[in-house]
């Protein structure tokens, strides 16, 4: 019976040192330290995480005392198991809040610093920032579900496990004190190296992104040229690379795990051993003579808790750096405010006031800037002398079509037309037999150019635009789509601005050369 119940205690204790090994998969998380300030609801739930990590400790404390207290036939076995399941319960709502907490920052994030970039002037110019949010985002979501709120609960929970320890035996719980410097000597000495590969790695996770994107925008081109074979060998290469630095980031960052791990089984060795000598009577110094069989194991089962709080803290910590770089990226993002919030009502261009209804075609040979004025006239750019102050509709010379419905694009275009005006327009611009309904998803690659064409102009129009913006509609279009073009543009009564190589000089009541 004695035997039973002896391997019972010991599976049980083996139990609690594994379940002290698990971090929860929300705390292994990282920093950014841009202040994006977290509302109030956020704060809570920080100091739900707090509340459960000082509970925990003490959970911790009254498993180990239930346990000695068994192991010595003075106490249940019964105990030892429900506070040992109370432990396991406050972690795994502690995994939870975290979790919960690190997606609502990270979301947050993504928001804030998606519409800094979208209400940039230059957004389409710079896909790559979409790595720098991606990664700071999902950092900082880490680290404030992980080691923004662990660093607070450090201290006290190391307070809560060494005041226990120093009721049994203040000698012990004086050397686990001595030891603890030795962890952060360790992390500083290993921080700086950290720092430094981290930067490699966002660097390379930047230009990755950006061969991606470039690679992509170019594909036909690509594939007609026969270099397709090349550029997936230039995206190997960069994606290697990438590989590399994060590999490396990740060896530095096991070795400040070793160095954690090593002080903190020194430390539990040194205890260890004095606890064996204490009980077979060869010290008797610092109190240890008086130390039982109880008071010895409730010590010794509490030493690795001392550790517990910065193992925690460590892996929650090795992704600050990554963060950290991703912040100085986006910290580095030229000015990326728009123009006047507020440009004057009308048109005007090189000075000239456009009266409303006009035909204005923009001409000039290639590289003359016909496409940056159209785009200064839409308010993309920084001139604000040439930003049109009405409503506007875009349509460019390679539009980007998107999968959406026709009813969903209405709403993003802020579009006021009804079900039949859709329907109507559809079939004057001969889309009706591909899009049958305002509710079926567009297939962008089963359109001709032309239908592209149709489709950009058809969504221009919707918003029913005082100006209309066009950079070489009809370009590559041929005879029938370019005239079908035309005869849907002759309804229109707004002003009509564009820029073409094609001579217009019969449709256009101004012209501006450049």
């Amino acid at each position: 019976m004695i035997f039973q119940k002896s391997i019972g205690l010991y599976l049980l204790g083996l139990l609690q040192c594994t379940l002290t090994q698990i971090k929860p998969a929300a705390s292994m998380m990282p920093s950014g330290a841009i202040d994006l300030r977290q509302p109030s609801k956020k704060d809570s739930r920080t100091a739900v995480l707090l509340v459960i990590n000082l509970l925990q400790s003490l959970a911790a404390v009254a498993f180990a005392w239930t346990l000695s207290s068994a192991l010595a036939d003075n106490g249940s076995v019964a105990l030892a198991i429900g506070s040992l399941g109370l432990r396991w319960g406050l972690g795994r709502l502690e995994t939870w809040v975290a979790s919960d907490l690190g997606q609502c920052v990270e979301q947050d994030s993504i928001a804030q610093l998606s519409t800094q970039v979208l209400s940039g002037h230059e957004p389409w110019r710079h896909p790559e920032r979409a790595a720098d949010i991606q990664q700071f985002s999902e950092r900082r979501g880490r680290f404030a579900a992980g080691a923004q709120w662990l660093s607070r609960a450090l201290i006290p929970s190391i307070a809560i496990v060494l005041v226990a320890q120093a009721t049994a035996a203040p000698y012990l719980a004086g050397l686990m004190l001595l030891s603890m410097p030795l962890i952060p000597t360790f992390l500083v000495l290993i921080g700086s190296r950290t720092q430094r590969e981290a930067d490699q790695q966002v660097e390379r996770l930047t230009a990755l992104s950006g061969q991606v994107m470039e690679r992509l925008r170019g594909l036909t081109a690509l594939w007609v040229q026969g270099t397709t074979e090349a550029a997936c060998q230039d995206i190997a290469r960069a994606s290697e690379q990438h590989r590399a630095a994060t590999h490396r980031v990740l060896r530095v960052a096991f070795l400040s795990n070793a160095a954690i791990d090593l002080a903190a089984s020194l430390a539990v060795a040194l205890v260890a051993v004095h606890v064996g000598t204490a009980l077979l009577d060869l010290v008797s110094f610092g109190g240890l003579g008086e130390l039982t069989l109880q008071s010895g194991m409730f010590v010794l089962m509490l030493a690795p808790e001392v550790f517990l709080p910065w193992r925690r803290l460590t892996a929650a910590w090795h992704d600050r750096s990554q963060a950290n770089a991703a912040e100085r990226a986006i910290a580095a993002w030229p000015s990326n405010t728009k123009g006047s919030a507020a440009p004057p009502p009308g048109l005007r261009i090189q000075g000239r006031s456009i009266a409303p209804g006009a035909r204005v075609w923009i001409r000039g040979p290639s590289g003359a800037g016909k496409s940056q004025l159209l785009e200064a006239l839409a308010g993309l750019t920084h001139h604000d002398e040439h930003r049109c102050g009405e409503r506007i509709g875009w349509v460019d010379q390679h539009p980007a079509i998107s999968s959406n419905s026709l009813r969903q694009q209405a709403r993003a275009l802020d579009s006021h037309w009804d079900d039949q005006t859709w329907l109507s327009m559809l079939e004057q611009l001969e889309l009706h037999q591909r899009i049958r309904t305002l509710d079926e998803p567009i297939n962008p690659l089963g359109l001709s150019g032309g239908e592209h064409q149709r489709l950009a102009l058809l969504r221009a129009l919707s918003r029913e635009p005082s100006v209309l913006l066009m950079d070489e509609p009809t370009a590559s279009l041929d005879a029938d789509n370019a005239a079908l073009f035309w005869a849907t543009l002759a309804d229109f009564t707004g002003t009509c601005v564009i820029a073409s190589h094609d001579d217009l000089g019969a449709w256009a009541t101004d012209e501006v050369c450049l």
